[in-house]
């Protein structure tokens, strides 16, 4: 359900990118198919950067796409870079996943993520998913000529026992 990214990955990555009901609080990706190859080259050889795709099992191409990295302080770690092509209901086995990876392999403490206040449906899942609203970051994600506030959530590992024994039956 989870891979590493692969240079093959970066039409479809290029495209997600590109298409604006999914890019409403994205910066603007103006870029070649063969930028986005060397972006993703580049991303493959960064030691504490872990750009995944999403496939549903029985799927030959993802869905999406997320990572984690960043890593900060002892033990914390950004997670972001979310886009999905697709509704699914793999999107909570593979967050499940990607959380997983980050606190039992690579053993942090702390997961944050940053998301445009108007994101709403983003923001929700969060929230439901069981993060918490840790901060908020004013006018910090510019798009165009328009400034947008960000929200950052959290998980800490004790926070991550209980999630996962919340949804263990999606692990």
């Amino acid at each position: 359900m989870l891979r590493p990214i692969e240079e093959a990955d970066a039409p479809l990555m290029l495209s997600l990118r590109q298409r604006p009901d999914l890019t409403e609080f994205l910066p603007p990706l103006d870029i070649t198919l063969d930028e986005q190859r060397a972006w993703v080259r580049r991303q493959m050889t960064r030691p504490d950067d872990y750009m995944f795709a999403i496939q549903p099992l029985g799927r030959d191409t993802p869905i999406g796409f997320f990572a984690a990295y960043n890593p900060v302080g002892d033990g914390e770690m950004e997670w972001g870079r979310w886009v999905m092509g697709e509704s699914s209901p793999v999107l909570l086995e593979s967050v499940l996943l990607l959380h997983r990876f980050i606190f039992e392999t690579l053993g942090m403490k702390r997961l944050f993520s940053h998301t445009a206040e108007g994101n709403i449906r983003v923001l929700t899942f969060h929230e439901i998913y069981g993060a918490r609203r840790c901060g908020l970051h004013p006018a910090a994600l510019q798009i165009g000529d328009r400034r947008h506030d960000m929200v950052e959530h959290e998980i800490l590992r004790p926070d991550w026992d209980r999630i996962r024994q919340k949804y263990a039956r999606f692990l």
